[in-house]
């Protein structure tokens, strides 16, 4: 189904259509005394999702925009768009009236979407439109927020000295976060295919391993300097869409360690006072960002990495190099809370 939308009130007929199905298992055991394991099954499908796609393009072939009489360029939502996930989810965890507490949590998920939004201002780390707008399964990839690994543990410990008394009340908590890759897009700096859309998301062609050898520079892949080779790809024939898919790049892990002590200080009934001093990314851990080259002043990052410049194929500036990191470096932070 293709529709035209140029009025916010069309935007909300198209969400009207989004159809969501959604569908879970679990299963929950105490494998030991206060210890419980849970291990579930969660996946979702949708149907009728809407992308954003230049809505008149321009066919080389005939000469002239698909409707020769409609002003163009404009964006149109489409709203033939779907989307899977899968997820395993396995958690274990420690409480009850014991020192101790803990929860380990582990997710195998994959997210499979045309389309991770329809709104282009809120594209990250891909273009922020279809690149054909007939060839919807051209763009079916990764979700731009598609982790596959993602495990978090935390752990709380009252600390024994001096229970009971005014010198008591210490607690300390960390927490372990890491996760692997999101994906990020390879794309053109330039229109190639002369779709002359109002906005360019168009992708070079994909002609081999861009995670083996060297880059121009001379660095090895996968470093921040040269996090993949762009002679894996090709500039497509002039007025041709490239191969390449959307989302097919992978970028850095993340890894961090937050680690947290705190004081209690009984005032009366009911009140009291903690004091504390937290530590984030405790090991100072570099989370680098994914690679992107481009910047449109109409969306709020990144639209992938540009390979190619010109037609004439020359690599894009600081192609495959990161830049950028995610998160912070070690911060240290003093607290106070007040509870009654």
């Amino acid at each position: 189904m293709r529709q035209y939308h140029s009025h916010p009130l069309d935007r909300r007929r198209a969400a009207s259509q989004v159809r969501i199905l959604q569908y879970n298992l679990n299963l929950e055991r105490e494998i030991a005394q206060g210890v419980v394991l849970i291990a579930g099954y969660f996946g979702a499908r949708g149907n009728h999702l809407a992308r954003e796609a230049e809505q008149n393009p321009f066919q080389p072939v005939s000469g002239h925009r698909y409707n020769p009489n409609l002003p163009s360029p404009l964006l149109e939502d489409l709203t033939d768009a779907q989307s899977f996930y899968n997820s395993l989810q396995l958690s274990v965890s420690k409480h009850g009236s014991s020192d101790l507490s803990w929860q380990v949590s582990y997710t195998f998920a994959h997210s499979v979407d045309d389309a991770s939004s329809n709104v282009s201002i809120e594209a990250v780390n891909e273009p922020p439109t279809t690149q054909d707008p007939f060839n919807r399964k051209g763009d079916r990839g990764r979700s731009g927020f598609d982790i596959r690994h993602n495990f978090v543990a935390n752990v709380v410990y009252e600390l024994p000295f001096w229970r009971g008394s005014r010198f008591g009340g210490w607690q300390v908590s960390a927490v372990a976060s890491v996760h692997s890759n999101v994906p990020f897009t390879p794309v053109l700096a330039f229109d190639n295919a002369d779709a002359q859309s109002l906005l360019t998301s168009e992708r070079p062609g994909l002609v081999g391993n861009p995670y083996k050898g060297v880059c121009p520079n001379g660095i090895r892949v996968d470093t921040p300097s040269c996090w993949f080779n762009p002679s894996a790809f090709a500039l497509p024939t002039p007025g041709q869409f490239g191969n390449a898919g959307r989302n097919i790049l992978r970028g850095p892990g993340f890894a961090q360690i937050d680690l947290a002590l705190d004081k209690d200080f009984k005032l009366k009934e009911g009140m009291k006072i903690t004091l504390g001093v937290g530590a984030y990314n405790l090991l100072n851990h570099p989370n680098f960002a994914v690679p992107s080259n481009t910047q449109s002043p109409l969306t709020l990052g990144g639209n992938g990495d540009a390979v190619f410049k010109d037609v004439a194929g020359n690599f894009a500036s600081n192609v495959g190099r990161i830049f950028n990191t995610v998160g912070t470096g070690r911060q240290i932070q003093l607290d106070a809370r007040f509870s009654f």
